[in-house]
């Protein structure tokens, strides 16, 4: 792990540590600071120099590091649990005033007050893969992308190759999908993967794509709105899906003013760090009802109280068949609706003349291409 900081004490010089202080550090950080569901521990230091540091926060691999006032780094890990997020070249820093570490003597970091990252101390402040600017003008770009194009296409991904194939057709945005990352991966959908795993697999994605791209973070996976947003930035994600079907906890569905307050909560997380995250708020009640026409004002009032907590665009899931629904929808909202798309069976002047604001493929355009790669390999069989 890089932090590359604007924080440690000028009179700090040099640190080697055969006792492996990143393991200490781990075990105290994972019982009292949560990142990403306490799986990676992230540790913000406050510095008064122009400083380095690199160690491992895996806590399982050897420790070795320098510190140089304003020099390059050095230092090397020896094991591959060093958390992914904070690359080589960030130039930015997360710091909060209680958030505190001292570099003792010994060389032994001892952490302080390791609560979460204070959204408002923490405001303007990035390290990741892409700094702040690089983030804004991508989420400032899907925003635009949103007005000008009605609807808008974002075809679901779920790997490099097929977030390529669909930028090289030039779509100018995507979303990465958790029904198809999860099989892709050979895991679950509705969160059979963890939050670290879906913000490592993603990044790769992102990283290797030069357009927006939004991550269905499903129903945030237990953590809190500000862990969900640090984690969506620090892969480079400027867009999210949040739903309602809380699949931490049994399935159960958010009421309406959970999921808004929720919605607001990522809101308000991502204005904390300047960067306007574009938040499509997802409702399953349809998914769910026997009947779809027994929860259409449910529903409504619902998605009508996430765009009022914050969120840019709502996704009634189920509805896309129903021209009747969608019309009741996207006549009662102010924001794009989004609609499931099947990439072969379904139309885009259909979606367009009904008023439909974006379309994603959900898990539908992976399933047409396995549908396709069977019939073409079928003949090839013994």
């Amino acid at each position: 792990m890089l932090l590359v900081g604007t924080a440690l004490p000028p009179e700090i010089t040099s640190l080697r540590s055969p006792q492996h202080p990143a393991q200490q550090i781990g075990s105290r950080l994972n019982h009292d600071h949560r990142p990403y569901g306490g799986q990676a521990p992230f540790l913000p230091l406050l510095a008064r120099a122009v400083s380095v540091v690199v160690f491992c926060s895996g806590g399982s691999c050897g420790w070795e590091a320098g510190i140089r006032g304003g020099s390059s780094p050095t230092g090397r890990c020896h094991g591959a649990a060093c958390f992914p997020g904070i690359r080589l070249g960030c130039s930015r820093f997360a710091a909060a005033a209680d958030h505190r570490a001292r570099v003792l003597g010994d060389g032994a970091l001892i952490a302080r007050s390791v609560s979460w990252i204070d959204k408002r101390a923490a405001a303007g402040f990035y390290c990741g893969d892409m700094d702040t600017e690089a983030l804004i003008g991508r989420a400032g770009k899907l925003s635009e992308l949103h007005a000008r194009h009605r609807p808008l296409v974002l075809p679901t991904v779920w790997d490099v190759w097929s977030a390529r194939t669909a930028v090289d057709e030039r779509f100018p945005a995507l979303t990465i999908g958790s029904h198809p990352l999860a099989e892709s991966r050979g895991a679950e959908d509705n969160e059979g993967q963890t939050f670290t795993e879906v913000i490592a697999a993603v990044r790769s994605i992102i990283a290797l794509v030069d357009v927006p791209v939004s991550v269905d973070v499903e129903a945030g996976y237990g953590l809190d709105p500000a862990e969900l947003i640090q984690g969506l930035l620090d892969a480079g994600g400027v867009g999210l899906n949040i739903e309602d079907t809380v699949h931490s906890q049994g399935g159960r569905v958010r009421s309406t003013e959970e999921h808004a307050e929720f919605v607001a909560g990522l809101r308000a997380a991502a204005d904390a760090v300047g960067v306007p995250v574009w938040i499509n708020g997802r409702t399953d009640l349809f998914l769910h009802a026997q009947d779809a026409a027994s929860v259409v004002d449910e529903a409504i009032a619902r998605m009508q109280a996430l765009v009022e907590a914050g969120a840019n665009s709502v996704y009634p899931v189920r509805i896309q068949d129903d021209d009747e629904l969608i019309t009741a929808v996207v006549s009662s909202v102010s924001v794009p609706v989004n609609c499931t798309a099947h990439p072969v069976k379904h139309d885009l002047a259909r979606f367009a003349g009904l008023g439909v604001g974006r379309i994603t493929y959900g898990p539908l355009l992976q399933a047409a291409l396995t549908d396709a790669m069977k019939d073409m390999v079928r003949g090839w069989r013994d």
